[in-house]
């Protein structure tokens, strides 16, 4: 019970900052105002396999975000991508959902993705030849 006790009330001043630096750091986050805007990223194939060829029935996606006023936010931009994962996939034709990454979830929040999910049709890729 000492121990508990020592440790709520030793250096209470800097408890204190602390306790009110981490209210002041929820508030900000939680109840700022966030400037909407949109995006157009192309969208990546990952996971991919060279005897494999990969076409997307639509090559970009536009994500609509709310970012932190007041942030480098042309930095925090540029490190959104949006791909789909073919890990595993033989030929065939599938439907994969458009994922986002390069996120920070305290600074932005992605609001839509547009196209959510998309078609892809994956063929054996021609002997030295091109892909589609």
């Amino acid at each position: 019970m000492r121990a508990i006790r020592d440790f709520l009330f030793q250096d209470p001043l800097l408890k204190l900052i602390s306790l009110f630096a981490g209210f002041f750091l929820w508030a900000l986050l939680n109840f700022a105002q966030r400037v909407q805007t949109t995006l157009e990223k192309q969208i990546e194939v990952v996971g991919t396999r060279q005897e494999l060829s990969y076409k997307l029935a639509s090559k970009n996606a536009t994500i609509r975000i709310a970012i932190a006023p007041g942030l480098d936010s042309k930095k925090f931009l540029k490190e959104i991508k949006a791909f789909v994962d073919v890990s595993g996939l033989g030929e065939g034709e599938y439907t994969l959902k458009v994922e986002i990454r390069g996120v920070t979830p305290i600074v932005v929040r992605v609001i839509n993705i547009e196209p959510e999910f998309v078609k892809i049709k994956v063929i054996k890729a021609p002997e030295g030849g091109k892909k589609f």
